[in-house]
């Protein structure tokens, strides 16, 4: 009679659970919290070949014991397991814009965000200037490249409220978070928006901003005219 190998086993336990919560991000869609949308494709090459593990394992539970029980390689990947699971993010919050700083549009600014190849649907154009989140970084770079021609346009942009010690009581910054490859690689931009009652927005707030554009300094600035409280978006990145 076969004997149960509890050391086998346990390794089955890990490979399914971290097969099943890949598959459940792939599914969802929450991979896109983690990763560039580019790089899934390589993430369902890693749910493939740990499913595929995942099964040669299953026939390894019946056998003799012979690999030595290394309980800390057990809790390494079981606390990866834990965390990934109970503490994924929904969407960086204003924090890391703290630690990193924030990349606040000017015409000095534009390189640091990276200067991309612009199409006819990638520059402003026209009165009214309507950010997307296909169009942010293009309409970002092209508003403080450009921002003696835009002076006085109407600007409707969405993101979440950043605050600092540097702004004045009626200003905020209204940033969104940039991914290049992972949500460990990513940066803060935004916009400084002036508003009268500045002060009753919360720091993380989603708001949708329509206002004039202005300027301070070189940086261009968002003279408010109207402020509408909006729902964290699910997936609130956008990608480079």
């Amino acid at each position: 009679m076969k004997k149960f190998n509890i050391s086998e086993f346990i390794w089955f336990f890990i490979l399914l659970m971290f097969t099943l919560y890949i598959y459940f991000l792939l599914y969802t869609g929450k991979i896109t919290l983690f990763i560039h949308p580019k790089l899934v494709k390589y993430s369902v090459f890693s749910f493939i070949v740990l499913g595929e593990l995942t099964i040669v394992q299953l026939f390894k539970i019946f056998t003799v014991k012979t690999r030595i029980t290394r309980k800390n390689g057990y809790a390494l990947f079981l606390l990866a397991l834990i965390f990934g699971v109970f503490f994924a993010p929904g969407g960086l919050t204003s924090d890391i814009g703290d630690k990193k700083g924030v990349i606040l549009v000017s015409s000095e600014d534009v390189e640091n965000i990276g200067r991309h190849s612009h199409s006819e649907e990638q520059v402003i154009e026209g009165n009214d200037i309507v950010f997307t989140e296909k169009n942010y970084i293009h309409y970002l770079e092209d508003l403080s490249a450009n921002l003696d021609k835009h002076m006085g346009k109407k600007i409707k942009i969405t993101g979440f409220v950043l605050k600092n010690d540097k702004l004045q009581k009626d200003e905020f910054i209204l940033t969104r978070m940039l991914i290049n490859c992972c949500a460990a690689d990513s940066q803060v931009m935004g916009v400084t928006v002036k508003y009268d009652k500045a002060i009753t927005l919360n720091k993380d707030e989603w708001v949708n901003v329509e206002g004039i554009v202005s300027s301070k300094g070189k940086q261009p600035i968002i003279l408010v005219q109207k402020i509408t409280k909006v729902n964290k978006p699910s997936n609130p990145y956008i990608y480079e």
